[in-house]
């Protein structure tokens, strides 16, 4: 039960501390993920404002379905 505590608190404040997703990764990707985790509903919005300042875009997009290619980031 500690664990998992702990895994929660590390996703509220970090991109993807357990490296789940590989190396790059749209929004939307580590979105579903800090979902997953969390188990509960995030606003994109707010969190794409959160994690932004802790991510480096890379300048590469992705298509993931219908709309405008995704833009796909790093950690730092």
């Amino acid at each position: 039960m500690r664990l998992q505590l702990a895994v929660r608190v590390d996703y509220r404040t970090a991109p993807d501390p357990a490296g789940l997703l590989g190396d790059s990764f749209t929004m939307r990707q580590l979105r579903l993920l800090h979902e997953a985790v969390l188990n509960e509903r995030l606003l994109p919005d707010t969190f794409r404002r959160t994690m932004t300042p802790q991510l480096r875009a890379t300048g590469e997009t992705r298509v993931e379905g219908r709309g405008r290619p995704a833009e796909v980031f790093q950690r730092m």
